[in-house]
């Protein structure tokens, strides 16, 4: 399928409440289940440094993704975090991480001027590891008892790629 990938918008919102009532997403964040849409637009609200891109196709939203910067920081200006990479369940297995994770590196490394990139991710979700380990991430470290979710507690990486 062909993503058109852009920065969100307010028509979006719904969509985007649709990916972060899913219980997969819900296992791999911090998020508690059953989200208001006051509660997803004002975690999306304009919020400085932060990008927000969606891969949008004939079908709908096919996932967001929003990477914090740090502009008002002058020693930490150079870096950048990904909050969060979320596909729709009805399109998951189509490429719809892998495009969003394209544009936000591309845009952190050739736009932005961003040396270091981050994030984190639960232990038992080898699919993103090995999404993020394609585009260059590694592992800095392991946090132990890092989240409890569905009843268990679950260790988080920090992974972190560098662009020299």
């Amino acid at each position: 399928m062909d993503y058109t990938i852009r920065h969100m918008e307010q028509g979006d919102m719904v969509s985007v409440k649709e990916i972060f009532a899913d219980r997969k997403l819900l296992l791999g964040t911090m998020r508690l289940p059953y989200p208001s849409q006051a509660a997803v637009d004002e975690r999306l609200s304009s919020t400085e440094g932060m990008v927000r891109l969606v891969a949008d196709s004939d079908e709908g939203i096919g996932g967001i993704i929003e990477m914090q910067t740090y502009p008002s920081l002058p020693r930490h200006n150079h870096a950048g975090a990904i909050h969060l990479i979320a596909t729709h369940p009805n399109h998951r297995g189509r490429g719809v991480g892998r495009a969003l994770m394209a544009a936000i590196v591309d845009m952190a490394d050739n736009w932005l001027n961003l040396r270091r990139l981050e994030l984190s991710v639960w232990t038992p979700n080898a699919t993103a590891i090995s999404l993020y380990e394609e585009f260059g991430f590694a592992v800095e470290g392991t946090l132990s008892d890092y989240v409890f979710r569905d009843g268990e507690y679950v260790d988080a990486l920090l992974m972190a790629r560098m662009n020299r």
